[in-house]
């Protein structure tokens, strides 16, 4: 029987904060935090 993996996704968390999220499976060490400012992404 194989898990099926869930599609990555990016949640918009609101005041220019992002999550991107990539689940293998295991303990989600995929996922990143984005943050949108006026002059920069970081």
């Amino acid at each position: 029987m194989s898990a099926t993996v869930p599609e990555p996704f990016v949640h918009d968390l609101g005041h220019g904060f992002h999550l991107y999220v990539q689940l293998d499976g295991s303990w989600g060490l995929n996922n990143v935090g984005i943050h949108v400012g006026r002059e920069a992404v970081t």
